[in-house]
């Protein structure tokens, strides 16, 4: 399918299919509105946002192409080995490759996502890491979310998530997500260290963290609610 909106069950809306054609049509658009303006010609705006939209379409293909490649043989640094000898799995789920695990009783998944959200100077992806807590959904078929203490939760942390606003750092109902910056000399005690803090943080936010085994039993019941961020993890929104 080329473009489809899906609701998740946490009352949000993603748009999901064809990367590329999404790129496109998003490019066209923009170009489109752009030419118009300048124009003042709906002929000569098609024209300059066709052709714009051609030369963009193959380069935004080649990035994305990159960055899956690094998403997949990201394993077998120096980081991910260290975070494999420690306990943590190698989890693989159709055009996704990460890290899964459990440290301090709290589930975590850990992977590179080169579509960035971080800032960092010559950073060109991040590591995301997802650790998992009881939801604050009451019924996810109905999608009934305590939004009243996800934003509470945002709100108080926003400016304390030990770490510089270039950095994401978020609650979301089931889980608490970070971007780090990454670099091949990204530290590995770095990076557990920030396990640690996550869990703390979980913890005193009144929250309790899941483990493994808890985490996998409810991505069979609940589908995507559970499942990492990021689009090629592939597992389909539970209604």
């Amino acid at each position: 399918m080329l473009l489809q909106i899906k609701k998740t069950g946490d009352k949000t809306y993603r748009i999901d299919g064809n990367p590329y054609f999404i790129a496109g049509l998003v490019c066209f658009i923009i170009t489109f509105l752009l030419g118009l303006i300048g124009t003042k010609g709906l002929d000569k705006a098609f024209v300059y946002a066709a052709g714009i939209t051609i030369l963009v379409t193959p380069i935004v293909y080649v990035l994305d192409q990159v960055g899956k490649k690094k998403h997949r043989k990201i394993i077998s640094s120096k980081l991910f080995q260290h975070l494999l000898a420690i306990g943590f799995e190698v989890e693989e789920q159709k055009d996704y490759t990460g890290l899964i695990g459990e440290r301090n009783q709290t589930a975590f998944r850990i992977y590179y996502d080169w579509n960035k959200l971080s800032k960092g100077f010559f950073s060109f992806g991040d590591i995301v890491i997802v650790g998992y807590f009881e939801p604050l959904v009451n019924n996810f078929e109905k999608g009934t979310i305590n939004e009243e203490l996800l934003n509470s939760l945002n709100s108080k942390y926003k400016e304390t998530f030990w770490t510089s606003k270039k950095i994401l750092s978020r609650f979301a109902p089931a889980f608490f997500l970070r971007h780090l910056n990454y670099y091949p000399f990204t530290n590995t005690d770095a990076v557990i260290a920030d396990l640690d803090k996550i869990t703390d943080l979980i913890k005193e936010s009144g929250l309790t963290p899941i483990s493994k085994k808890a985490l996998l039993e409810r991505q069979k019941e609940f589908g995507y609610n559970y499942a990492p961020p990021i689009d090629t993890f592939g597992l389909e929104q539970v209604d």
